[in-house]
C-alpha cells in the first residue's frame, strides 16, 4: 500500500472520531473553482495588484523561476494570468510597497545563490523587470517576511534559511533596492518566518518556526533595526514549515501557530503581550502540513485555522472558540499537493474565502448554508400541492422525518402525494460536508371544504334576503359560494321559497266552516313573531304574539272578543324583530 493511500485510510478514521464539538454556525466552502496556470501554481500570496479594490493573486513555480498573476473580478473568479520571470528557485513570495508609490509590489526568496527578486507593480496588474539582491551568497532561502524593523517607514526584509544560524535582514532604502544584510543567531536554523509586534512596544519583532527542533524562536526588536537574544518556546514544535501569528484567544495579544511538517500537526502558542508564549498544545490535521493561515470564517468573531496538507491533498478547517482552543470543522480535497493558503474576500460578500497554490489555483469561496426562504403549502380538501424553499448554496433536499431518513426529492420544489389531511415536511440544504441541521419545517395544511344544500322559507315582504353571499327576494334554486381567507371555498345550494298568505287580504268569519280564521302561510315558521290588527283611524283592535296559524290566529274578534264589524282593517306583521309586511285585510260576513 503506497504512503498516500495508507494515509487517507489513516485520516478517515481520524475524522471519525474527531468531531467537532462546538455549537457554532457550519464553516462551508462551495465546490472549488481550479484555474490551471502554464506554469505551477505553489507559494501563492493575495493583493489588490491593479487598483481596483479587488483581491489578485500572485503564485510562484519554483521548476521554471516563475511568477504568475491572476486578476480578481470581485466575484469569486479570476482572469488574465500573465507571467513575470523572477530569480532561481523562488520559495516563498510576498506584496508590499518597496518603492513608496502605493503600488503593490513583489518579492521572492529564491533558493538558488541566496537572492531575493524585486518585481515593482504599476499598478495596473503589470510588473517591470525583477532585479535581484544578493543577500547572503551560498544561503537557500525557505522563508521571507517584511515590515519596518528600523522606523524609517521603509518596508524591510526578512529571510529564513534552514542551514543558517538565524534569519538574515536587509533594509530597504524606500526605492525598490535594499542594504547590506545582517544576520541573527537564534536557537536552531529557521524554517519559516513571520514579524509582528509581540510585546506592545510598537517596534517589529521576529518569530522563527526552527527546523528539526522543537522550539520557536522569538527575536524582539528596538525599532532601531537590532534584535536581543533569542528566547525558544515550545515543546512539541518540530520542523515548522510554516508559522503565523494572531490572537486567537481575544485577549488582544498576540498568538502564534506553526505547521509542523513531520509531526502532521499544528502548535497553537498562546502570547502574554510581553514577547513571551505558553507552552504549545498541538491539534492533529492532514499529512505533512505546509502553510497555516486564520480568519474567522464563520463570523462568530473568533479566529478560525486553515491548514494545507502536502501528503494528503487536503485543507483542514480548525473551528476556533476565542479561547485559543480549536476543533475539527472539514477535511477538503483540493488536489496534488497543496503548498501554501492565502485568504481574502475574493467575491465581495463580506466573508473570507480561501486560495490553495498547488498544481492549479484551486479558489474555495465561504458559502454558509442558510435555508433563506420556505413556501408552505395550502391544499383545499385534498390533493397535492408544490412546496418551495430557497437557499444560500448547496443542494435542497426534502423529507418527511425531522432527522435521519431518505430524502423524498432534491431540488428548490417539491409535490407532495395526495393528502387527505395536514402533513409536515422538512427541508435542508447539503455542501461538501456541510448541512442545515436541524431542518426546516414546512407545514401542509389541508383545509375542510363544504357542499350544502338547504331549504329556506320566508313571508312575502318584498324585500331581498341573503342567502350566503348574496341577496334574494324571489323564490327559486340559488348556488352561492363562500369565500374564505384560506382560499377554500365553499358551495351552498339554496332552494327559497317567499311566502305570502292565500288568503291574506280577506276571510269570512261568519262560522260556516269556510275562511273563518285568517290564516298567514309560513308564518308559524317563524317563533318570534307580532300580529297587530287596526280600524282606519289607526286604532289598536288586536294583538297577537307567536301567530302560528293554529291555536294563535285571529277569528274576526277584538281584543275584547267582540266580533268586529265588517269592513276594512289594517295590519303589521313582523318576525325576528322586523316588520316584514304591512297591509289591508277585508272582513266579509
Amino acid at each position: 500500500m503506497n504512503d498516500r493511500l495508507s494515509f487517507q485510510l489513516i485520516f478517515t478514521l481520524f475524522v471519525s472520531i474527531f468531531l467537532r464539538q462546538s455549537s457554532g454556525a457550519q464553516i462551508c466552502f462551495e465546490p472549488q473553482v481550479n484555474y490551471p496556470l502554464t506554469n505551477y501554481a505553489g507559494a501563492i500570496c493575495c493583493a489588490d495588484f491593479n487598483g481596483d479594490g479587488k483581491t489578485d493573486l500572485a503564485v510562484k513555480d519554483q521548476l521554471t523561476d516563475i511568477v504568475t498573476i491572476v486578476l480578481g473580478t470581485g466575484t469569486g473568479t479570476f482572469v488574465a494570468e500573465s507571467a513575470f520571470p523572477v530569480g532561481g528557485g523562488p520559495m516563498q513570495i510576498i506584496s508590499a510597497d518597496f518603492n513608496g508609490d502605493g503600488k503593490a509590489d513583489l518579492a521572492t526568496a529564491n533558493y538558488d545563490l541566496g537572492t531575493v527578486s524585486i518585481l515593482l507593480g504599476d499598478g495596473t496588474g503589470n510588473f517591470g523587470a525583477f532585479t535581484n539582491f544578493v543577500i547572503a551568497p551560498g544561503s537557500n532561502w525557505t522563508g521571507v517576511a517584511t515590515a519596518d524593523f528600523n522606523t524609517d517607514s521603509f518596508a524591510d526584509l526578512v529571510f529564513s534559511w534552514a542551514g543558517g544560524c538565524g534569519p538574515y535582514l536587509v533594509f530597504g532604502n524606500g526605492d525598490g533596492t535594499f542594504g547590506s544584510y545582517s544576520s541573527v543567531c537564534t536557537f536552531a536554523p529557521p524554517n519559516s518566518i513571520t514579524c509582528a509586534d509581540f510585546n506592545s512596544d510598537g517596534h517589529a519583532d521576529i518569530a522563527v518556526g526552527n527546523g528539526n527542533t522543537s522550539a520557536v524562536s522569538i527575536l524582539l526588536g528596538d525599532g532601531l533595526g537590532s534584535f536581543g537574544t533569542s528566547a525558544n518556546f515550545g515543546p512539541d514544535v518540530d520542523d515548522a514549515y510554516s508559522i503565523m501569528s494572531a490572537d486567537l484567544n481575544n485577549d488582544g495579544k498576540l498568538d502564534l501557530v506553526t505547521a509542523n511538517y513531520y509531526k502532521d500537526s499544528i502548535s497553537v502558542l498562546l502570547g502574554t503581550g510581553s514577547g513571551n508564549f505558553g507552552v504549545a498544545t498541538n491539534f492533529p490535521v492532514g499529512d505533512q502540513p505546509t502553510s497555516v493561515v486564520s480568519a474567522d470564517f464563520d463570523n462568530d468573531g473568533n479566529l478560525d485555522l486553515a491548514v494545507a496538507n502536502n501528503l494528503s491533498d487536503n485543507v483542514i478547517i480548525l473551528a476556533g472558540d476565542g479561547t485559543g482552543s480549536f476543533v475539527f470543522e472539514k477535511n477538503i480535497a483540493v488536489g496534488n499537493w497543496p503548498e501554501s493558503l492565502c485568504t481574502s474576500d475574493f467575491n465581495g460578500d463580506g466573508k473570507l474565502d480561501l486560495a490553495v497554490g498547488h498544481e492549479v489555483i484551486s479558489i474555495l469561496i465561504n458559502a454558509p448554508l442558510v435555508i433563506s426562504s420556505t413556501l408552505p403549502g395550502t391544499i383545499c380538501g385534498s390533493g397535492s400541492t408544490n412546496l418551495e424553499a430557497t437557499a444560500t448554496a448547496g443542494t435542497i433536499g426534502w423529507f418527511d422525518v425531522i432527522t435521519d431518513g431518505t430524502a423524498l426529492e432534491t431540488g428548490p420544489v417539491y409535490t407532495t402525494p395526495t393528502l387527505f389531511s395536514s402533513a409536515t415536511y422538512y427541508v435542508e440544504t447539503t455542501m461538501i460536508g456541510c448541512d442545515t441541521l436541524p431542518r426546516t419545517a414546512i407545514n401542509v395544511i389541508v383545509n375542510d371544504t363544504f357542499n350544502l344544500t338547504q331549504n329556506i322559507t320566508i313571508l312575502n315582504s318584498g324585500d331581498s334576503v341573503q342567502v350566503g353571499n348574496s341577496y334574494h327576494k324571489n323564490s327559486g334554486v340559488y348556488i352561492d359560494t363562500l369565500y374564505t381567507i384560506n382560499g377554500c371555498d365553499s358551495i351552498i345550494t339554496t332552494t327559497l321559497t317567499v311566502q305570502g298568505a292565500s288568503n291574506l287580504y280577506a276571510f269570512s268569519p261568519n262560522n260556516d266552516g269556510v275562511n273563518d280564521l285568517w290564516f298567514i302561510d309560513g308564518l308559524e315558521n317563524y317563533l318570534e313573531n307580532e300580529v297587530i290588527i287596526y280600524n282606519r283611524w289607526g286604532d289598536l283592535i288586536i294583538k297577537f304574539d307567536n301567530y302560528n296559524n293554529d291555536n294563535i290566529i285571529w277569528d274576526g274578534k277584538s281584543t275584547f272578543g267582540k266580533d268586529l264589524a265588517e269592513g276594512t282593517y289594517f295590519f303589521t306583521i313582523s318576525a325576528n324583530g322586523e316588520t316584514n309586511q304591512s297591509g289591508w285585510v277585508q272582513i266579509v260576513r
